[in-house]
């Protein structure tokens, strides 16, 4: 290139996932013996998360070659297996993996197993003293055991209801002459 003129501009080069945005330095009114670099931009990439149910997770703008940041979800009664890239979850997603085109990843859910909590009824006569224990799942309601007898005396109720059942729960005898 003679001294001041412009140089010829080279065509522009390609770079997987990215963009070429021009050269580093300018081609016109060259000067001096010069080296010029082509500049890229990345390409990015949208990721969306489709959460089944879940907490709603905002997408993800992924530039190339970079992972995805693995988001934090939950699902009431849920646990999460995994992110899958199909929604037939043929093939979980591994989160080491660097971004080369835009995607949806599909969450899958299993039920947690239901954990039923037991509660200790006692019954007891008029005097405090034990008569019987019955063990009964949260929410469930329970027939009373037998009448207990007392000398003298007439079992009139158990002085608390026994349905839905939901604490530990201290049932008396009430009597009546």
């Amino acid at each position: 290139v003679e001294h001041g003129s412009n140089s010829l501009k080279p065509q522009d080069p390609t770079r997987e996932g990215h963009v070429f945005k021009g050269w580093n330095l300018s081609l016109e009114n060259i000067t001096k013996n010069m080296s010029v670099v082509a500049v890229y931009e990345k390409n990015t990439f949208i990721v969306t998360f489709n959460t089944d149910g879940g907490t709603e997770i905002d997408e993800q703008t992924i530039n190339y070659n970079d992972p995805i940041l693995e988001p934090v979800v939950s699902k009431e009664g849920y646990r999460l297996v995994g992110w899958f890239i199909d929604s037939n979850f043929q093939t979980k997603y591994n989160f080491s993996l660097l971004v080369k085109e835009d995607m949806t990843l599909y969450a899958l859910w299993e039920a947690n197993e239901t954990q039923v909590t037991i509660y200790e009824v006692v019954f007891k006569d008029d005097l405090g003293e034990t008569l019987f224990t019955i063990e009964v799942p949260s929410g469930k309601s329970i027939v009373p055991p037998v009448a207990p007898n007392k000398e003298g005396y007439m079992f009139k109720s158990w002085d608390t209801g026994l349905s839905n059942i939901t604490s530990d729960l201290t049932v008396t005898a009430v009597y009546e002459i």
